[in-house]
């Protein structure tokens, strides 16, 4: 019988959920496993884990969205920092129109993204802050870009050394916020899930 999403203590995975906090945000966050049955068979393989797969689609939604309630009610950049972390940054697609790349934007990635990024001007605070240049540093530092930080610094006007300085602070600030936002989601996903029905899904 499930008793929590995540699990309390190591002696109590397999009265779990899932397995591991990453794991849930990963599920709820990546909002198209609530829309096709087969995008959750395909997540679970990535994960290499043999479970069973919620067929039901009311339900899949359901567990998202009690995991999306909890971590909601923390700080707006908490809740911001681990869509940039755990969210995908964009979802296949399959319309077959001439512009389309075979990816659509996530928005709501996108979003949190821009949240993060003017957030960002707290780690430099005092100094004059370049927004491109703060979003290319929280880009390359969630793995969305790997542009060399001088090259990137040439492109926003602003002197190479700068640069630096501003992207060890920014790094910093980012790596302390998801810290704590990590922390807080832990506990929040530690609590008994709303309506457990006892099937593992990750």
């Amino acid at each position: 019988m499930i008793e929590t999403i995540i699990p309390r203590e190591a002696e109590s995975e397999d009265r779990a959920a899932f397995k591991s906090m990453e794991a849930a945000l990963r599920f709820a966050l990546g909002n198209q496993y609530i829309a096709d049955p087969g995008t959750l068979a395909r997540f679970q393989r990535r994960t290499h884990r043999v479970t069973s797969i919620f067929d039901d689609k009311i339900e899949r939604a359901a567990w998202a969205g009690d995991i999306r309630r909890r971590i909601g009610t923390m700080h707006p950049h908490r809740v911001a920092i681990l869509f940039v972390r755990y969210a995908p940054r964009s979802f296949p697609c399959s319309c077959r129109r001439p512009c389309c790349s075979g990816w659509a934007v996530n928005e709501e990635w996108q979003e949190n993204l821009a949240l993060i990024v003017d957030a960002a001007a707290t780690a430099v605070a005092g100094k004059v802050s370049n927004r491109q240049l703060r979003m290319g540093v929280v880009r390359r530092w969630c793995g969305a870009d790997k542009v060399n930080i001088g090259l990137l610094a040439d492109k926003c006007g602003v002197h190479r050394n700068t640069a630096g300085e501003h992207a060890k602070l920014i790094r910093k600030w980012l790596d302390a916020l998801l810290y704590a936002a990590e922390s807080e989601a832990d506990a929040c996903l530690r609590g008994a899930p709303i309506g457990a029905t006892g099937v593992r899904i990750a």
